[in-house]
């Protein structure tokens, strides 16, 4: 049994990929427990992404992470689901998968790392993990540039809930599942089976209006937990990209209203609102 970690980072130069995020992130994953031959991080680009990818290439092999051909599109979370899935049926059923994005460092609570948590949760005859978003933002409330190899924790200390209390996005998040079992688009819950009344296997229910039912609470074979997910999204990189609305236009297509609320409450690079 093994424990794979999937991602996929876009290069594009007007994507403003922040790699030093990315150093950090892998950081934070092996020491959690994730071994480098089980990072499957797929780069994708169309646009000036040569210099990041090279950057990219050498950040992995100084870890130890195996090279992943780079796929020749923008950014899609459609498409970005359609090859999570084709890379997961080559998994055997019973290992485990976490598909965090580069800004998300989950937290694991009072396990030591993921191996000791997913003891926990084989043991429990559980299939996945569940914990909620925490936003981290830095305590003069400015976007600042991601800081590399110094204390991420401590360049952005303040944890609040933007993403549940003032985005209103979803704010649940699977931290860990069995490669059996598939996740809805964007990681948040699980795909259910109302007529089996489970978690659904993996292609068991095609996108249809049951793929779309949202799991009861609480969710059988799930464990609902109080663990984080930290979520660094509110730097330096973020700017920019709220500045190139049409450069943009597809990595956003479907988080409008997410964009419109994320822009209302940062002028410049600073937040505009009262975080306490």
């Amino acid at each position: 049994m093994k424990i794979h970690l999937f991602s996929i980072l876009c290069l594009d130069e007007n994507e403003y990929p922040d790699l030093n995020l990315y150093r950090h992130f892998i950081d934070y994953y092996k020491k959690l427990g994730i071994h480098s031959n089980n990072f499957t991080i797929i780069p994708c680009g169309v646009d000036k992404y040569e210099k990041n990818l090279k950057q990219f290439q050498k950040i992995n092999t100084a870890n130890g992470i195996p090279s992943r051909n780079l796929i020749s599109k923008k950014y899609d979370i459609v498409e970005a689901n359609n090859i999570l899935l084709k890379w997961q049926t080559t998994l055997p059923k019973e290992d485990w998968v976490l598909f965090p994005d580069q800004d998300e460092f989950n937290d694991y609570g009072h396990f030591n790392n993921i191996p000791d948590c997913v003891k926990f949760l084989e043991k429990n005859n559980y299939y996945a993990l569940e914990g909620d978003f925490e936003d981290r933002v830095a305590r003069d409330l400015i976007l600042h540039k991601v800081q590399y190899p110094e204390n991420l924790f401590e360049q952005f200390p303040k944890g609040v809930q933007l993403t549940k209390g003032i985005i209103h996005a979803s704010w649940k998040k699977i931290l860990l599942s069995k490669a059996k079992i598939e996740l809805r688009i964007g990681h948040h819950f699980v795909v259910w089976n109302s007529k089996k009344e489970q978690p659904a296997a993996l292609n068991e229910i095609k996108c249809s209006k049951q793929y779309w039912e949202y799991p009861p609470v609480p969710t059988p074979n799930v464990y609902e937990s109080n663990f984080k997910v930290y979520h660094f999204k509110w730097t330096e990189s973020l700017i920019h990209r709220l500045k190139n609305p049409n450069k943009h236009k597809d990595l956003y297509n479907m988080f409008n209203e997410d964009r419109k609320k994320t822009n209302e409450i940062i002028t410049g690079n600073k937040f505009n609102i009262i975080i306490c």
